[in-house]
This record gives structure tokens, sequence and C-alpha cells, in this order.
């Protein structure tokens, strides 16, 4: 498994004002007509290679995602969404998981799909940590686009 980062990821600020501190990002995963994702990776995505598509600051508390395929991928293909950390050490009271907001999203087909998994309560991220796509069996072969959209609520660290 190679964890491959994407170009010019940044860590974007969180704004929380007087009148709430709701945190909504939009994340994109794109690969070119070869499978090739943005990063500094030359080749196509294999199968359980792990592509950082964003970061999620340390203090939110996920509740929820939209992943908008707007230009579907290969036939058959199918990825997990879900967060490491990013210094790479696992947390024993919030563990970092691949699948958090979806086991298999089906990105053959281009539609919106809302976080399907359901044995993923809301969490607060003790850290900061990565927002990953791993890809299935199937790797990436052509021109896709994926936009994943999180929701959370900026809670901060005790």
């Amino acid at each position: 498994m190679a964890l491959i980062k994407k170009s010019a990821l940044a860590s974007n600020d969180v704004f929380s004002a007087a009148y709430g501190n709701a945190w909504t990002e939009v994340f994109s995963f794109e690969t070119n007509s070869i499978g090739v994702f943005a990063s500094a990776k030359t080749t196509a995505l294999a199968s359980g290679d792990v592509a950082v598509i964003g970061v999620l600051p340390a203090g939110l508390r996920l509740q929820g995602s939209l992943a908008k395929v707007s230009n579907a991928f290969a036939v058959a293909s199918a990825v997990k969404l879900g967060f490491v950390y990013a210094d790479g050490i696992d947390d024993a009271d919030v563990p970092q998981k691949d699948d958090y907001f979806s086991a298999s999203l089906a990105i053959a087909t281009a539609g919106n799909y809302v976080n399907d998994n359901t044995a993923s309560r809301p969490i607060v991220l003790p850290k900061k940590a990565y927002l990953i796509v791993t890809i299935g069996a199937t790797g990436t072969s052509d021109l896709g686009v994926l936009d994943v959209i999180v929701n959370g609520c900026y809670k901060g660290i005790d």
C-alpha cells in the first residue's frame, strides 16, 4: 500500500464565529485520462493505494459527508473513504478508520452519495488527520472526478 499525497495539499483555515462553529469543506480526487492522480506519482493508482485528498483539523467533530461523482471512473471501480492521522500514529480512544464514511463507494457511476457506513458514529478528531481514498481492486485507469464534501462541527481539543 502506497500513501500518495495530493499535489499542493494544504491545511485550510478553520473559521469559527460568534454565530456558530459549523465546518464544511470540499476535497477533490481527480485522475487524468490514464488514471494518474494529481500527485508526485506518475503512474495510475493501483489496488490498495491510498490517496490523501485533504486535511481534517484536530478538534473537528465529523458528522457526515457527501460524495459527488461528476465524471465516473473505470467500470467496477469502488473505493473506501475515511481518515488516517497525519502523524501516522493511531489513537486508542478514536482509532483511524479508512472506511469511516464509506466501505465501498461505487465511483463507476456518476451521482451523489451520502456517507453509508452506519457503524461510524460522530467522533471528535484528537489530532490532525488526512481525508483518504483507498483504491479498490481495479485501480484507476481513466479520467474521473470525485468531490467529497465533509461536514462537521469545530469543537476544539480538551
